[in-house]
């Protein structure tokens, strides 16, 4: 034991450059990085991201001047607008959509996220990459405090505010479903299936 001790191999916190040429420099070890030509894990993920996001925002511009087409041979002339239109057609399809609260609470996650990386990155000046990371982290409502700058200190607050709100949205869709089917249960509703 002790002659593997004075050869550092029970130290785990090892050094890169003791790794290398087995003397002490104090520095510590770097994890090796995924890399493909320059590209980074969290670079490949944080751009996937920013690609998902965009197609998530694209999504629904077909939809909208469907709707558009619509109102203008429908409805346009009278006394409600375009967008009083909208409100209602996205009611009706909020309410109706069993689906609909699951898309929203993801569209109102990944809003924050991507816009707080980018707001985060044009004010601290960290690749938009490793600020998803950190936004994630701080929407989820982790503290905020190993933040060194006041503007991301500031932008961490605002994060973490919001990700507060959406958790508790989250929380109200879970707890409203849950109640749904439970007073589905209690009113005889569902439908029954029993072998004889």
């Amino acid at each position: 034991l002790a002659q593997l001790a004075s050869q550092d191999l029970l130290r785990p916190e090892r050094t890169a450059k003791e790794s290398q040429d087995g003397g002490s420099t104090g520095e510590p070890a770097k994890p090796r990085e995924f890399n493909i030509a320059g590209w980074t894990l969290h670079h490949i993920g944080g751009t996937f991201v920013f690609v998902v996001f965009c197609l998530f925002v694209c999504w629904p511009l077909p939809i909208i001047k469907q709707e558009w087409d619509q109102y203008n041979e429908f409805i346009a002339g009278g006394k409600d607008t375009f967008r009083d239109y909208l409100k209602y057609r996205f009611t009706d399809w909020f309410t109706t959509n069993e689906g609909a609260p699951s898309l929203m609470l993801i569209f109102l996650t990944m809003t924050l996220i991507v816009f707080g990386a980018i707001i985060y990155s044009a004010l601290v000046g960290e690749s938009p990459s490793h600020a998803l990371w950190r936004i994630f982290v701080w929407a989820s409502g982790s503290p905020a405090e190993k933040e060194v700058t006041p503007a991301g200190r500031f932008l961490g607050i605002l994060v973490t505010v919001c990700g507060m709100i959406i958790l508790s949205l989250l929380f109200g869709i879970v707890t409203e479903v849950f109640a749904a089917k439970m007073n589905e249960s209690r009113q005889g509703l569902q439908k029954v299936v029993e072998g004889g």
